[in-house]
């Protein structure tokens, strides 16, 4: 029997990309997805959330809003812990460019 393609698997996927594609990729990912881990780094700041749920982006957001908000158009790092599969791969495609940033897949 032929396996699909639509297998999925744990993988942590690490990007490089501004703060608000950062945002909305995590927020993408927690809707298509199991978020295990999220951390993005903003500087010397880093906030995230295990068990990623929408509400916990929307905290994530909050906080980073309240502290960094002069470097929403600053490149940050966002690692996350995902249950990998097709669809989150054509998500992350639409982050990898160069002009948004460079994602590694482990």
């Amino acid at each position: 029997m032929a396996q699909s393609s639509y297998m999925e698997h744990k993988k942590r996927v690490e990007v490089n990309v501004p703060l608000t594609s950062a945002l909305l990729l995590l927020e993408q990912l927690v809707l298509i997805t199991c978020v295990y881990s999220a951390k993005i780094r903003v500087g010397h700041t880093e906030v995230g959330c295990t068990n990623c749920k929408l509400r916990s982006v929307k905290t994530i957001k909050k906080t980073l809003s309240n502290c960094c908000h002069e470097r929403f158009h600053e490149e940050v790092r966002v690692e996350v812990e995902v249950e990998y599969n097709d669809i989150v791969e054509l998500a992350l495609q639409a982050f990898h460019s160069p002009k948004l940033g460079h994602v590694v897949i482990q």
